[in-house]
């Protein structure tokens, strides 16, 4: 049996295929701390895009609190929508403490998301949450083009033996024909 994975180019197939995920990224957003410039710090979080969130954009309390040095009057109150808060996929209760205005960008893009609501969560299971809205307001994702031609792909093949699989770096192909 022989199976036959894509990776992205410019990384190591294994370390792109265990270590990398689309939904998952760093991005950089401005606390209160100033430099001698009068600038605001920004400060590394993991942000989550979460495509299925409903909800709105979420923070959780510890990373504005502990990293972003926010006090609390810098907290918004909710709307009565917000107030009701979320079920997750899990079953557990998402119940916002509050609101806050961020502004926050990703090191690879020029665009500055600027003065951003989220929601103030209670856990601190991940920094950053970007919902469904957001993403589609300021298109943060494309439409994938399931149909285009990928300029030089890195492949992998998996090959099962009597021994266990084995994997094997194939050479950079310029398109690659799915049967």
């Amino acid at each position: 049996m022989s199976l036959i994975l894509t990776i992205a180019a410019n990384k190591s197939p294994l370390q792109s295929y265990a270590n990398s995920s689309l939904w998952i990224l760093p991005v950089y957003v401005l606390s209160t701390r100033q430099d001698k410039d009068k600038h605001h710090i920004p400060m590394e979080a993991k942000c989550t895009i979460d495509t299925g969130n409903m909800q709105g954009n979420i923070v959780s309390r510890k990373f504005v609190q502990e990293v972003l040095e926010y006090p609390e009057s810098a907290f918004c109150p909710l709307t009565k929508e917000e107030e009701v808060g979320a079920t997750g996929i899990t079953g557990h209760q998402l119940i916002p403490e509050g609101a806050v205005y961020l502004t926050w960008y990703h090191k690879k893009s020029t665009r500055v998301f600027r003065n951003m609501r989220f929601l103030i969560s209670p856990n601190d299971h991940c920094d950053l949450v970007i919902g469904a809205r957001s993403i589609q307001k300021h298109r943060l994702l494309d439409v994938p083009n399931l149909m285009a031609q990928a300029a030089k792909m890195d492949i992998i093949d998996i090959n099962e033996t009597p021994e266990g699989r084995h994997l094997s770096r194939c050479p950079s192909l310029e398109s690659l024909t799915l049967l």
